[in-house]
C-alpha cells in the first residue's frame, strides 16, 4: 500500500515537542488517508499480519526512520479503522518494522502488508537469567 505524496501531508516525528492541539489534526489526516487507500486497495482482512513500514524521502538527508514511528501508529490505526485487522496488538500484528527506502521525487510512505492469518504465532519470549543466584549460608566472624 503506497501512502501517497508525503509532501502533502506533515509527518510526525517522534522528536518533535508538540503541542497536542497541533499533532491531533495531522494524525487525524494521516488516519483518515490510510483508511481511505486501505479501502481504495480493497486489502482483504486478515486476523494477523506482518507489516513493513518504508519512508521514501525527497532528498539524501541523514534521517533515523524509527523516529517516524508516530506517523506510522497512525497509519496503522487507519488499516485498522479500514477492517484489514481487527487491532494493532501484538496478537494481530507483527511490526511495524521501518525501513529508509530510497529516494522518491515527492517523499512518501510505503507499507508493505503480508497476511500472516495461517502461520501460528511465535510462543511468547521469556528471557533467561545467564547465571543464577544463589544464596550461600553467611558465616558468623567473631568481633575484635
Amino acid at each position: 500500500m503506497d501512502a501517497g505524496d508525503a509532501r502533502g501531508h506533515a509527518l510526525l516525528n517522534s522528536n518533535d515537542r508538540m503541542h497536542w492541539r497541533k499533532e491531533a489534526p495531522l494524525k487525524k489526516n494521516l488516519r483518515q488517508t490510510a483508511c481511505w487507500l486501505a479501502r481504495a486497495a480493497k486489502i482483504p482482512s486478515m486476523k494477523r499480519a506482518s507489516i513493513i513500514a518504508v519512508y521514501e524521502p525527497p532528498d539524501r538527508r541523514r534521517r533515523d526512520p524509527a523516529n517516524l514511528y508516530p506517523s506510522w501508529k497512525a497509519v496503522v490505526d487507519g488499516i485498522v479503522d479500514a477492517g484489514v485487522l481487527p487491532d494493532d496488538n501484538a496478537e494481530h500484528l507483527d511490526g511495524p518494522d521501518m525501513r529508509l527506502g530510497d529516494i522518491h521525487p515527492q517523499g512518501r510512505l510505503v507499507m508493505y502488508i503480508e497476511d500472516l492469518t495461517d502461520v501460528p504465532p511465535p510462543a511468547p519470549v521469556r528471557p533467561r537469567p545467564s547465571f543464577r543466584l544463589t544464596r550461600r549460608p553467611v558465616e558468623a566472624r567473631p568481633r575484635g
